[in-house]
């Protein structure tokens, strides 16, 4: 039946391409009812004359679709693989293929494609999604769909349009215009040549061989099949790369002659190729491309099959790569329906966008590194069959000594790593076997590696399984590699370089984890390779990034001059301003050195400095006394509620009584006050949405900081989100600009004197850098300041902001812990005499006596640090250095000896604090809040770190003297890289809890406002302390006493 024409229709899944990949789909969709469009070009399952290789992976999931017993009449027990030259040597003949069965229960199949085709449709029960000859001409993804539109005019739109449109897919042809799929230049070209065919069979040429001629310049490769049937290939080297716009065009008569200058080769005993050829059914001359995109969905597009990954035919796996891209794009959707959708699959509500991109990218990054290798090793196949270099003269020469044996148990291994659809079907008697097998397989611990070099010769003999010998060598050679390292750490008394952890997805695979997780990568890796106190990372194809662990080699690099001297923070600082902060232009590069780094940068020194101090925070508590009140005013009219309420999603189930979202509530009032001291309140009020830009940018801060690209749903929305900061700020500096000259800014601005002393003298040195002259275009005037204090902007926020929402969160968590800090608090936070200018009453905060007596509140506050930052600090290093790490830490990390690491010129050092935090031989049972961890008591042998306050008087408390101190935490950096807000941000965050804890009473509970227990929520992206994965909803009430009950 089919859509009909100029019909539109919404589905969940639109398939363009009726070959492997979408057949597949289809029938798994069809099977679980999913709703989806199919359009083919042409006629379903045309017959071009081509051949198709269904291995075991691909089997297994054919198995679990329901189709394996259709297909497995074709099967023939293989015989014998033959490797021969040119002229008839015979170099070996193994039979290792036989195994495949009894070990996974599939074994290789070769068959027509138009015949499997034919089978994957006709298993298909409700045809009438399916349309042929429809060519489509338009595909357009949306922000909340996608539009298919066909060259009749017709069309459909759908969540996801899925490209298994082949190596001309018009759908990568739609992502190419955004976003161009692959930065390989030579993406899709040819080098080969080739002519596809099918023979009837041939005496002498027995089922279930093989045969593999190795023939300069021009050769065979030869499977058989049922029927007596044979599939052949004969391959050309042209010797040059032609581009994918330039692709040759064949006909018969170059066919023939390719097939003429090997008529005479030697195929097996008593047959030559002109046998085979005299009895073709079909011969077929096309060029190989080879390729694999670097970018496989772009919004709701993505890629399938030959549409993502093309290569020549040795490697037998083209459909059962396809065929492996369809479960893991299943799984995906399985595991985004599971995780992060409120509807299921099978209804055709709408995926929001960031939610399907997420799923995508797992499914890009595990599709990228299946491909890459099985195309990168089919390419070296054939390059050895037609002799091309050395390094096929040199595997040649390396085949009369493979042992197959050994092979079969190689390429088990790595069969077991393939994919299958997750939860579907897996209690069949063959897919058992496949899943038990594999899991025995991947967990065998003892590996043996001696023959891997051979292993990599041999598998190219062997083209069909030899799609996943270079990954399975690459994950042993690295597994194994990783536990010589762990034995060998820490018994070297010689200077020596940092072991290097190899990614599981070589080259950008910690590029990818790093971004992806920036708080809990590298903690994790820490605590995977215990005896590693620096480790190395490779952050592309040669940059060094040393990952420091051991706290004696953080302090020496933070705090010794002698080593401090020995990198710098500017490279990295230029990176962070142009890729995060949007610099495009390199405006602060370009600016006067010496006035940016002698003055402009130093004038954030003086946040440290009691001219700064004192007034920002007299302010910051007198704002804080008066509006602690209004936390929440228990309105649900936007008009009347504070700015820092809107965001929260305030609901008032009665009287008195408030719901909000915590994280989002206290973030946005912190940050309110916080930049009303920086900036005078006017910005805030031209730009409310400020504060809400200023955050999506710090979730997205590893994102924008990594390589991927800018069209990702998150990265545009964090680019609008900066570009928006970014005018905010400008508008601010010129009006302040205007204000000290004497002109009036205009109404907007009319407390712009409120301007703290640190913009101030920023703003006069961007002035001098020329940021105001009236030379230029008034368009360009404000910029440098503007992107340059995006990043103070951001500092202030991204610490204090989360930290204040972490500790009361794990206060409220505590009713103990709350009940004694109240208690602590209760003498240094009073009501006031006062009342607000709304008649409400006000607080009077002794930051003094709360820095000097109030420990309890001060230990929650360093463990709050403890758990929920994860600061990095990368440096450049300058010169070549060397690093002992203290004995204590060689014990800790249990070395023979204290380690000295080498670090050269054009590395770099990386300080990820939130490693060390969370190791428990540091911090005993780090997953427990421990208010008092940071105490030292008297008498007590204080472990070297920095005091939080001065002396303090702790005999409320504990009868004796007690001190707070960081002891080996350094998570505000140290010496001259320290974070030059931190003084102002201890003390800020001590303000708000202990006022937030006297004036509120609050409760958790779930979106139907019903009580249930403090959750941690768990941690999403960020810059410097972490973001809560989800909101946290509470109940707030006043607490009674404010009224003076």
């Amino acid at each position: 039946m089919g859509v009909e024409v100029n019909q539109t229709r919404h589905v969940t899944i639109g398939i363009i391409g009726g070959g492997v990949a979408g057949l597949t789909l289809a029938n798994y969709l069809d099977q679980v009812g999913i709703s989806y469009i199919l359009w083919e070009k042409r006629c379903i399952a045309e017959d071009v004359g081509a051949g198709v290789g269904l291995l075991p992976t691909g089997f297994r999931i054919l198995d679990q679709l329901g189709l394996y017993p259709a297909l497995a009449q074709y099967y023939v027990d293989h015989d014998r693989w033959e490797h021969r030259d040119s002229d008839g040597t015979m170099y070996t003949s193994n039979t290792a293929v036989r195994s495949q069965v009894d070990e996974l229960g599939y074994a290789p199949v070769f068959v027509e494609r138009t015949l499997f085709l034919q089978h994957l449709y006709a298993h298909i029960k409700d045809k009438s999604n399916i349309d042929q000859d429809k060519e489509v001409v338009s595909v357009i993804s949306e922000e909340d769909r996608a539009t298919v539109v066909a060259k009749d005019g017709s069309s459909f739109t759908c969540t996801i349009v899925v490209g298994a449109d082949g190596v001309h897919s018009v759908v990568r042809k739609a992502m190419n215009s955004i976003q161009p799929v692959s930065s390989n230049p030579h993406y899709l070209a040819t080098r080969f040549s080739f002519v596809y065919g099918i023979s009837s069979s041939v005496k002498g040429i027995n089922q279930g061989c093989y045969f593999s001629i190795y023939r300069k310049d021009t050769s065979t490769l030869i499977f058989t099949g049922h029927d007596g049937l044979i599939f052949w290939f004969v391959f050309e080297d042209m010797k040059k790369k032609i581009p994918y716009e330039q692709k040759p065009r064949y006909t018969q008569k170059d066919s023939d002659q390719i097939c003429s200058k090997i008529s005479d080769l030697m195929i097996t005993d008593g047959v030559v190729f002109r046998d085979i050829y005299a009895k073709r059914k079909t011969a077929v001359m096309t060029p190989l491309q080879e390729g694999v995109v670097s970018t496989w969905f772009n919004g709701r597009m993505v890629l399938m099959g030959d549409s993502a990954h093309k290569m020549v035919p040795h490697a037998a796996m083209g459909a059962n790569l396809a065929m492996e891209s369809v479960a893991s794009f299943i799984n995906c959707l399985n595991d985004l329906e599971n995780d992060d959708l409120d509807h299921l699959l099978s209804e055709t509500s709408s995926i929001p966008l960031e939610k399907l991109e997420k799923a995508l990218t797992k499914y890009a990054a595990s599709r990228t590194a299946r491909a890459s290798p099985v195309v990168g090793i089919a390419n070296f196949a054939c390059r050895s069959q037609l002799k091309a270099d050395e390094e096929a003269e040199a595997f040649i020469a390396s085949l009369p000594t493979t042992d197959h044996e050994t092979w079969l148990y190689r390429s088990l291994k790595s069969m077991s790593l393939a994919e299958k659809i997750d939860g579907w079907h897996e209690d069949g008697e063959r897919v058992s076997l496949y899943t038990k097998r594999a899991k025995e397989i991947q967990q065998a611990r003892l590996i043996d590696l001696t023959c891997s070099k051979h292993l990599l010769q041999t598998a190219l003999s062997h083209p069909y399984l030899a799609a996943f010998s270079l990954l399975v060598v690459y994950l042993i050679a690295r597994h194994i590699r990783g536990q010589q390292q762990q034995n060998s750490v820490g018994t070297s008394p010689h200077p020596q370089e940092p072991p290097v952890i190899t990614p599981t997805i070589p080259i950008i695979g910690h590029a990818v984890s790093q971004a992806l997780s920036y708080a809990g990568f590298v903690p994790s890796l820490a605590a995977r390779y215990p005896k590693y106190s620096v480790f190395t990372l490779y952050m592309g194809t040669s940059t060094k990034n040393h990952y420091f662990i051991a706290p004696s080699l953080i302090h020496l690099v933070s705090i010794n001059p002698k080593y401090t001297s020995k990198f710098s923070g500017e490279p990295f600082f230029f990176q962070l301003m142009e890729t995060v902060f949007g610099d495009e232009r390199q405006l602060i590069r370009k600016m006067d050195q010496d006035l940016l780094w002698n003055h402009t940068q130093k004038i954030v020194h003086g946040m440290m400095r009691e001219s700064f101090l004192q007034p920002a925070l007299s302010t910051l508590i007198s704002g804080v006394n008066s509006r602690v009140f209004n936390l929440t005013t228990f309105t649900t009219s936007t008009a009347s509620q504070k700015s820092w309420e809107r965001a929260a999603s305030i609901k008032v189930p009665g009287p008195g009584i408030a719901e909000a979202s915590l994280h989002t509530l206290l973030r946005d009032f912190v940050g309110h006050l916080a930049i009303t001291i920086l900036m005078g309140p006017d910005i805030l009020d031209q730009y409310p949405n400020l504060l809400p830009d200023l955050f999506t940018l710090d979730e997205n801060f590893a994102l924008l900081l990594s390589p991927l690209p800018r069209w990702t749903s998150p990265l545009r929305r964090a680019t609008a989100a900066r570009s928006r900061v970014i005018a905010a700020i400008r508008e601010h500096h010129i009006a302040y600009y205007k204000h000290q000259r004497g002109i009036d800014p205009g109404p907007a601005w009319s407390r712009i004197d409120e301007t703290s002393n640190i913009i101030h003298d920023r703003i006069q040195s961007f002035a001098k850098a020329g940021d105001f002259d009236v030379s230029k275009p008034e368009s360009d005037r404000g910029w440098l300041g503007a992107v340059s204090d995006s990043i103070v902007l951001w500092a202030l926020n991204v610490n204090a902001n989360q930290v204040t929402f972490w500790m009361i969160f794990h206060i409220f968590a505590n009713p103990t812990l709350l009940s004694e800090i109240r208690g602590e608090i209760e003498p240094h936070v009073k009501r006031s005499q006062k009342e607000d200018d709304d008649g409400h009453p006000s607080l009077d905060i002794d930051l003094p006596s709360i820095q000097k007596h109030c420990t309890l509140l001060q230990g929650a506050f360093l463990e709050t640090m403890r758990w929920e930052s994860g600061a990095m600090l990368f440096r450049y290093v300058n010169e070549d250095f060397t690093l002992t790490e203290s004995a204590e830490d060689a014990r800790i990390f249990n070395h023979d000896v204290p380690q000295t690491y080498i670090f050269k010129k054009g590395e770099y050092i990386v300080l990820p604090h939130g490693a060390h935090q969370m190791d428990e031989r540091y911090f005993p049972d780090p997953e427990s809040f421990n208010a008092r961890r940071f105490w030292t008591e008297k008498g007590q042998k204080s472990q070297k770190g920095d005091q939080l306050f001065e002396e303090n008087d702790t005999e409320g408390v504990t009868k004796e003297r007690v001190k707070v101190e960081y002891k080996t935490m350094l998570p505000w950096g140290g010496g001259a890289s320290m974070c030059k807000g931190r003084k102002f941000a201890e003390s800020e965050v001590l303000i708000f809890v202990a006022a937030i804890l006297t004036c509120w009473d609050i409760a958790c509970v779930d979106e139907s406002g019903k009580p249930k227990a403090w959750k941690h929520p768990g941690h999403k992206g960020g810059s410097g302390a972490v973001v809560p994965a989800t909101d946290v909803r509470v109940r707030l009430r006043r607490r009674d006493v404010l009224d003076g009950r």
